[in-house]
């Protein structure tokens, strides 16, 4: 005899097997061409690169392929990207990066727009002149960030920017020393500095959004 646990086990099988043979049967009996539409809407759905309303659809068709130059982020392949903002809040426990490593977004996206290639090329210029993650302080709680994507609009890398606390994070990350001296961080600093210049242009002045939450900056 089935104790409690295996019987609903079995029920649960056996309740989904039905379920998906009257989706099947729906299928069968819908008008031709629309239930191979309606799986490809699924289809997309499960794999949508768009996570708002307000974020735009990836490129058609998608561009070939660019390699950074070796030693240079971000270090894959990459066909176009797009800028977010995101986090449009007060600090809060939340992921602070828009995109995790494991492909993971974040559930505050409040935009995202295709930038062009150039725009893509200079970001990544700015992640090297900062050579990666660098944060000037604790309180680092990102906003704006570039993602790059490949030709199966799956992230490849991607860089998020706090313009408040002044910091970046960066994903995949260059090799930093655990333990900088007081003269390594403050070259890096300046650095970083003359780099987060170069986000403020690209998106307050290139994109036109707002440095700011609170539309102050």
């Amino acid at each position: 005899m089935l104790d409690r646990c295996h019987l609903a086990t079995w029920l649960l099988v056996a309740a989904a097997g039905l379920l998906q043979s009257a989706a099947l049967a729906l299928a069968e009996t819908a008008p031709a061409g629309s239930a191979r539409d309606a799986r490809a809407t699924l289809s997309a759905r499960a794999v949508s690169p768009v996570h708002t309303p307000n974020e735009a659809a990836p490129p058609s068709p998608r561009p070939a392929l660019k390699k950074p130059e070796k030693g240079t982020w971000p270090f894959k392949r990459w066909s176009y990207a797009k800028a977010y903002t995101y986090n449009f809040f007060m600090d809060r426990p939340v992921p602070l990066q828009v995109v995790a490593r494991n492909g993971s977004w974040s559930e505050h996206i409040r935009s995202g727009q295709l930038v062009t290639e150039a725009q893509a090329l200079n970001a990544a210029r700015l992640v090297h002149r900062s050579r990666g993650t660098f944060e000037t302080s604790s309180c680092t709680f990102p906003r704006h960030a570039i993602v790059y994507f490949d030709r199966s609009d799956k992230p490849v890398a991607a860089a998020s920017i706090c313009f408040e606390c002044e910091g970046v994070l960066v994903w995949p990350d260059y090799e930093h020393d655990d333990d900088p001296t007081p003269q390594t961080f403050l070259a890096r600093e300046k650095k970083f500095m003359r780099a987060l210049a170069g986000w403020k242009k690209l998106f307050g002045g290139e994109l036109g959004l707002p440095l700011a939450y609170d539309g102050q900056r």
